[in-house]
């Protein structure tokens, strides 16, 4: 029985093709961490890009009442509050911009790392690319 291709609209449609390729996408944002800043910029962004739309169509809402998060949010308030004492609010709004995309990055792997086994296979990634960098 052949089966149908799954077409890049219908990752976008099923939540759980775009949560499988967010998990996929962040094998190249671990490994271009460690050896391009603009690489690592463009698969993290894609990476946040699928996990947020994989979030949005599956509407699992409850995992946002993880105490993890709460303080992840406590931190990013604090630093939108800071902009409130500052001189030079262009640097400063920049400097936010970066903290939202960190947080962003925090909120998209909490999401997509929900299985022991794949915390297992990133944890495997993440040696082979400290091996491969402390061989070169």
């Amino acid at each position: 029985m052949p089966t149908k291709p799954v077409f890049f609209w219908k990752w976008l449609a099923d939540p759980e093709c775009s949560k499988q390729a967010a998990f996929f996408v962040l094998y190249s944002v671990i490994a271009t961490m460690a050896f391009s800043i603009s690489l690592f910029e463009i698969t993290s962004g894609i990476f946040i890009g699928l996990s947020l739309i994989s979030f949005f169509r599956c509407k699992r809402w409850k995992i946002l009442k993880d105490p993890m998060l709460l303080l992840v949010l406590i931190y990013a308030t604090a630093n939108l509050i800071s902009l409130t004492q500052t001189d030079y609010l262009a640097a400063s709004l920049r400097g936010e911009a970066k903290i939202m995309k960190q947080v962003l990055l925090f909120f998209s792997a909490f999401y997509i790392v929900d299985s022991e086994s794949k915390f297992n296979k990133l944890i495997g990634c993440y040696t082979f690319v400290a091996i491969f960098v402390g061989l070169d």
